[in-house]
């Protein structure tokens, strides 16, 4: 008798962290949907500022490693007509991406970069709590690199 009650709290809490995990994770790409396109309207202005870009190449995706966290982050990439060097940094594209989208909540460009002929460049969506604090996170541990002289990954 008290193992059939073990199993069923056990039970329990699989379907709780089941339903949680799924739930999360449809709020992120319903949020990416969103995103995408505000973003598809706003590339004619990303184009003023890199002509480069080919605006039908716009692609989003969730990072793996923090999918299953509650934030709301996105890596967009788009091809470019050609290799020439980009100019704009990643708070000058913050600038034109919350100066044309129509959202509750601020974006943040994290980062961006030029491989090739790609653009990327990470978009935060300041639309929770959870990813509020992923970004005070991630600017400590920028700091404390800086502090400590911590190269770059990309």
């Amino acid at each position: 008798m008290w193992w059939q009650i073990i199993l069923v709290i056990i039970a329990a809490i699989v379907c709780y962290f089941t339903v949680h995990h799924l739930w999360l994770r449809q709020r992120q790409i319903h949020y990416q949907k969103q995103l995408d396109r505000q973003m598809r309207s706003l590339l004619p202005k990303i184009q003023k500022k890199v002509p480069q870009v080919l605006p039908e190449t716009l692609q989003s995706s969730i990072p793996v490693s923090i999918w299953h966290r509650d934030v709301l982050i996105y890596e967009y990439l788009v091809q470019l007509s050609c290799d020439d060097e980009i100019k704009i940094t990643a708070p000058q594209l913050s600038v034109v991406l919350n100066e044309g989208l129509d959202l509750p909540a601020r974006l943040l460009v994290t980062e961006c970069w030029q491989r090739g002929t790609t653009f990327h460049f990470d978009v935060v969506y300041l639309n929770n709590p959870t990813t509020l604090e992923y970004v005070g996170d991630m600017e400590k541990i920028d700091a404390d690199n800086l502090e400590h002289h911590v190269p770059k990954n990309k």
